[in-house]
């Protein structure tokens, strides 16, 4: 099959994201707090076949901004936006469509499946010969292997944005010849159609210098959402350090408001998200978020006192506790009016439970990597980006740091034994139904943690020509980018 010879001209504009976390599509498993009951699309791409899309043409891909890091498992380049471009440069295995139903994309794979469950669970790949690296080499084993090392965890030179999976690994081999790869597991994991996705050559993954390094500001070589809204709380400031008062604080916010605001005027039904993991269209979503479900500014203030923040005499306005003002810095990124937005009216709603909210506007290529990855935050809104996979995607973001200290992906800067051990449960079962149980008990454990609070799921919002083809918002479904074109 013929691919279409159109030019992208990527352009900067818009919003940020960071990828990592959600889903959507399926069937209803519970349901949002208050909102209308209409379901979202599952996905908008305007599906025409190849005969009826013309060769050529250029589209213009706008983009928010324009990563310095491009590899996506390192740290620094876990961004919606590196995912936007890398999508349609490096070789996945596997392929989603619109209801998060997986097959092998088989540019790069022919077959793929589990081929042993006892003693040990074995993966084997048969990769598609004829796929190249834009330098002409083969595509084998060895590209598996070199980042199965890479992203497993055990050097921490290599700064990863996450092990899930390939921590779970304990060997990848050589199969029959350079095209089968053997995948063998020390411990089991349900969502193995994750990994290797995307696939970054061996060259980037055999050293730390040139994983951390080789893709900054460039890509060197190539082959070829849903999301939810939320605000994510510094359990590591000093003033959010106190669980009880991270929680009075998410109570003094009005998500519904929030969610009116932002939503108005866009055909979207307005529904509370209530689990971290899934959405509220998704086959497994459970309503887990107990008293943080509805806002409650009394029960905020009796917690605020109970924790020693009190309003000083004489008609003070702001808490203090030990002559320290309860004066909390809401970090957005400068010139996305949405965040702006979000932070105005939450400063609204906490000024009537006695907390100031300073909303600090910084450059948008700064946002992450100066601010939210190192924690120079007390609050932050940010959408996190779903993925067919939620348990495997959404690890990272709630995984405990090992020494205290190296919190990777995850910025609310709190974790558990409790909520580790839950999540592995989920992602070594093999049995959906279980896995989905195991998800939703780590979630209400995770809710109970008070860092990330989700506000609903946000409608994926692409502009497009009415003549463009196979593309637009996707949702799960994985664009076929050669099907990319302009309508005959």
């Amino acid at each position: 099959m013929k691919a279409s010879r159109l030019v992208v001209a990527v352009t900067v504009t818009g919003s940020l994201l960071l990828a990592a976390c959600g889903g959507g599509g399926g069937s209803s498993g519970g349901g949002g707090t208050a909102g209308d009951d209409r379901a979202p699309k599952a996905y908008d791409v305007n599906p025409q076949p190849r005969d009826k899309v013309k060769d050529g043409g250029t589209l213009r891909w706008g983009i928010n901004e324009f990563p310095a890091q491009w590899n996506r498992n390192h740290v620094d380049g876990n961004l919606a936006m590196a995912a936007v471009v890398s999508n349609a440069l490096l070789p996945s295995p596997f392929l989603s469509d619109e209801k998060a139903e997986i097959t092998v994309n088989d540019n790069y794979v022919i077959d793929a499946r589990v081929t042993e469950r006892r003693p040990e669970q074995v993966v084997t790949y048969t990769l598609n010969p004829k796929a190249r690296w834009s330098d002409g080499s083969p595509i084998t084993w060895a590209d598996y292997r070199t980042q199965w090392r890479a992203l497993n965890g055990r050097d921490p030179d290599f700064r990863i944005a996450s092990s899930t999976g390939y921590q779970d690994i304990g060997q990848v081999a050589r199969g029959k010849d350079d095209f089968q790869v053997v995948v063998t597991f020390d411990r089991p994991f349900g969502d193995w159609q994750s990994l290797f996705s995307p696939l970054l050559p061996a060259a980037t993954n055999r050293t730390p210098e040139s994983f951390n390094n080789a893709w900054l500001n460039k890509i060197p070589a190539s082959a070829g959402p849903f999301k939810f809204g939320g605000f994510t709380f510094n359990g590591s400031s000093e003033l959010l350090k106190d669980r009880d008062v991270r929680l009075a604080v998410q109570l003094g916010i009005d998500r519904q408001a929030i969610a009116r605001s932002d939503l108005q005027g866009l055909d979207w039904p307005i529904a509370l998200l209530n689990n971290h993991f899934f959405m509220n269209t998704q086959e497994g979503y459970r309503d887990n978020a107990g008293e943080l479900r509805a806002y409650n500014p009394a029960r905020a203030k009796k917690l605020l006192d109970a924790a020693g923040w009190q309003l000083a005499g004489g008609g003070g306005t702001v808490r203090q506790k030990d002559g320290k003002p309860l004066d909390l810095r809401f970090v957005v990124p400068s010139g996305v009016q949405v965040s702006k937005a979000e932070g105005e009216l939450a400063q609204s709603m906490l000024a009537q439970i006695g907390v100031k909210l300073t909303i600090k506007a910084v450059p948008s290529d700064d946002f992450f990597s100066k601010y939210v990855i190192p924690g120079n935050f007390d609050i932050t809104p940010f959408a996190y980006i779903g993925t067919p996979f939620p348990v495997s995607s959404s690890y990272g973001i709630y995984a405990n740091a090992p020494d205290g200290k190296t919190w990777n992906a995850n910025f609310g800067r709190v974790g558990s034994a409790a909520v580790d051990e839950a999540m592995s449960r989920a992602a070594q079962s093999l049995d959906p139904v279980r896995a989905r149980k195991e998800t939703n008990k780590a979630d209400r454990l995770i809710w109970q943690q008070v860092t990330v609070l989700p506000l609903y799921q946000r409608p994926q919002t692409v502009a497009t020509r009415e003549t463009l083809a196979n593309a637009g918002a996707r949702g799960f479904y994985d664009l076929r980018y050669e099907d990319i074109g302009f309508m005959r």
